[in-house]
């Protein structure tokens, strides 16, 4: 019975290292090219027509956008009215 029980676990073992090595591309690496575009950002909300009612005169407010680049994003700084958010 111990014998059978060591044969199962080594068998179990051995799927595990075998499965563990497919379906995993090995990674390459590739050399950045010039930076051929501008960032975009793209403002999902609010969206363009959105009205805000409430009866402050100061309110807060979530601002969600994505931003992209084709080569790499280092820092992003973010300015309303010309001054940064608290």
């Amino acid at each position: 019975m111990k014998i059978f029980r060591y044969i199962i676990l080594t068998a179990i073992a051995a799927m595990v290292v075998v499965a563990c090595d497919r379906g995993i591309d090995p990674i390459s690496s590739v050399e950045p090219g010039p930076d051929e575009q501008d960032p975009i950002v793209i403002l999902n909300y609010p969206t363009d027509g959105t009205a805000i009612r409430v009866k402050e005169e100061v309110t807060s407010i979530d601002i969600k956008f994505e931003v992209r680049d084709d080569i790499e994003l280092q820092s992003i700084v973010i300015e309303l009215n010309g001054n940064l958010p608290s």
